[in-house]
């Protein structure tokens, strides 16, 4: 889902384009096996309570972007 663009800075010239995955359902594994010439690449799942108290911009930004659409959804249920 599509959540937006935002400038990290006011010089910048570039947006950095948010998007939500839903991975639910998804296996996450922590090790997997890569040829030399891959990077590997670790997910991490963070707690609310993590993202929140950081000073992140980008990680507030998506957060709160992600809580607005589904507070404005759940309005639009009632």
């Amino acid at each position: 889902m599509y959540l937006g663009s935002l400038y990290n800075n006011l010089t910048s010239d570039s947006a950095i384009t948010l998007y939500a995955v839903d991975v639910t359902n998804i296996q996450i594994r922590e090790t997997e096996e890569v040829s030399d010439n891959q990077d590997k690449i670790k997910f991490n799942f963070l707690d609310a309570s993590k993202v929140v108290s950081t000073d992140d911009t980008l990680f507030l930004a998506a957060f709160l972007r992600l809580f607005n659409y589904f507070y404005v959804s759940s309005l639009k249920d009632k």
